[in-house]
């Protein structure tokens, strides 16, 4: 005798399906607003975690040197704080913290250590500290800025080179030494083939070194834009020079 058939499994309720995914939805929506909750962070004015200075100008340096900045963390509350990581904005910026627990009232100190490597000119560098209050579960944050002015061996002039898209024109860039007694080119080329570069390169730091440019607007097309003059020296330090030219409409 064949086997009775089972009976088919009950059609869902909608009514439950409904509620299922509602119930899941506010829970997922609860856990990411709790997330965000914890990586806000108030105003630094109103930070228990208060920082000295509120900038360390590191002055001038040479390239490839290392300068340190010394910073206060002191917590102004009436809790413990906990420091639970350091981050430096770039890899050429380390630190060193003296304890990552700051009772109430009291204060620890963070070093960071900048290392000019190849930058020029003007340079802003930071570390982000990330703390909780003891009893809270809020991740937040200060920061500790640093700047240095950084001379290279190898200046140019002018900064940006800057050029007409209508018109055929021969520029110059002049390279000249400034943290070492001379320099040697040893090749010279642009990123865009519509720039034709030559050097007339001096060892004598009395004559300094002219890179001619070449500009060709029909190779270059009808647009403003950006390209480089990449200078290859023998500078042991930053031996890769990167001059940016500019392309505009009408005279620069």
């Amino acid at each position: 005798m064949p086997a009775a058939a089972s009976p088919p499994d009950p059609a869902p309720d909608r009514g439950s399906v409904t509620m299922r995914v509602l119930i899941f939805g506010l829970s997922f929506a609860s856990i990411f607003c709790a997330m965000m909750a914890m990586r806000q962070s108030p105003p630094a004015s109103s930070s228990p975690l208060q920082v000295t200075p509120e900038r360390v100008d590191l002055g001038r340096l040479r390239q490839n040197r290392q300068a340190v900045g010394r910073f206060e963390l002191r917590n102004t509350g009436t809790t413990p704080i906990r420091i639970r990581e350091v981050f430096g904005s770039c890899s050429c910026t380390s630190h060193e913290l003296s304890s990552p627990d700051v009772p109430p009232g009291e204060s620890v100190e963070l070093s960071l250590t900048y290392d000019s490597g190849v930058s020029r000119g003007d340079t802003k560098t930071d570390a982000t500290v990330y703390y909780v209050v003891e009893g809270e579960r809020q991740l937040r944050f200060v920061t500790c800025p640093m700047n240095a002015l950084v001379e290279p061996n190898i200046a140019w002039s002018p900064p940006r080179l800057q050029l007409n898209r209508e018109t055929k024109t021969t520029a110059q860039i002049t390279l000249r030494p400034e943290q070492i007694e001379r320099f040697e080119v040893l090749d010279v080329s642009a990123t865009h083939r519509a720039f034709s570069v030559n050097a007339r390169a001096g060892r004598d730091p009395d004559q300094p070194c002219v890179i001619d440019v070449v500009f060709d607007p029909a190779v270059w097309g009808e647009r403003s834009g950006e390209s480089e003059v990449i200078v290859r020296t023998d500078d042991p330090v930053a031996p890769l020079l990167r001059i940016p030219v500019q392309v505009v409409s009408g005279n620069p």
